[in-house]
This record gives C-alpha cells, structure tokens and sequence, in this order.
C-alpha cells in the first residue's frame, strides 16, 4: 500500500508514508473551485493509482467529520479518473450530478493531465481515505516545526581529514 500524508494536518500521522499530496478544503468546499484540485494533484500519487497499487490518503480535522478533502476533493478526484480512464464510476449517487457538471468544465490542460496516465492503468483501487482527529489547526509556526523534526533526513556525521586518512590507509590494508 502506497501511503500519502494530506498537507497540511496530514502531518500529524504517525504512520509511515510515501509521499505528500496537496488537496486544500478550501478548493473542495466551494465546487467552483473543484478543478483546482486537479491541477494539484501529484503525479507520483496518479502513477500509482493508475497501476492499480492500493493508496491510502490521511488527513486530519478539528472537527467531527471527515475532511471536505477527502470527503469531496479525493472523491472528485476518482470520479474525473474514472471518467477519463474508462472505468466504472463508483462514486456517490448524490454527488455524481455535481460532478458531472464540473468534468465538463475541465480545462484542456486538466484532461491531459488525467489523459496522460490512462497509458498506464492497470486495475486502479478506489483509494481509502483515511481522517483523524486533529490537535492543531491552522497553525503554520507548528506544522513547519513539526515537518523538519519528523520528515527531514537525518544527519550524517562529516568525517574529518585524520578519519578518511585511517579509513583510506584500512581500505588499502585489506586490498593488498
């Protein structure tokens, strides 16, 4: 299973994870705005969705719900795939009409974007979306601190000239 983290709160997991996706509630809480999650999504993420690798996405909220990013924007997200990949849609009854009527708005940049990996699929899984409850919120200082502690690589210790020179007169040593 392929394991992405929602930017932002997505940040808060514990889980091991592949690779960030950028799906904001903003875009999925105002259906004009919608098509604006297609421009963002990430290539990595469509590659292994077309390739039929099962793909997780965990974000989080404050609130008692699944995330409008999941809810809608990855829902959206499946449907404009499946439609452009000639799949079964599997979609919510009750949101299909809606989306139907945002797939024809599509701008001819966002259908080849989603064209480009039809080449590849191979029995795409409807993602799981995964929401969890959220301790912070909207609180840019904590998520950056948060990123660089969790998500940056760990240091590397820098060997000074003395230790290269014993390493290279061991490496020597044993070839001879």
């Amino acid at each position: 299973m392929k394991k992405f983290l929602n930017l932002t709160n997505g940040l808060l997991t514990d889980e091991d994870y592949d690779g960030f996706v950028r799906i904001q509630s903003n875009h999925a809480e105002k259906k004009d705005n919608w098509n604006c999650i297609i421009d963002n999504m990430d290539s990595n993420y469509l590659m292994y969705l077309a390739l039929g690798y099962e793909t997780k996405i965990v974000d989080y909220s404050i609130k008692d719900r699944n995330t409008r990013a999941l809810d809608i924007g990855m829902e959206y997200v499946w449907y404009v795939c499946c439609s452009f990949w000639d799949l079964p849609i599997d979609s919510p009854s009750h949101k299909i009409q809606a989306f139907q009527e945002e797939l024809c708005k599509l701008t001819t940049s966002q259908r080849r974007k989603i064209k480009y990996f039809r080449t590849f699929v191979n029995n795409p899984i409807k993602p799981i979306l995964f929401s969890g409850r959220a301790t912070h919120d909207d609180d840019k200082e904590y998520f950056g601190e948060l990123a660089k502690e969790k998500y940056l690589p760990k240091k590397r210790k820098v060997l000074s000239k003395k230790d290269l020179s014993r390493l290279e007169d061991l490496y020597y040593g044993l070839t001879l």
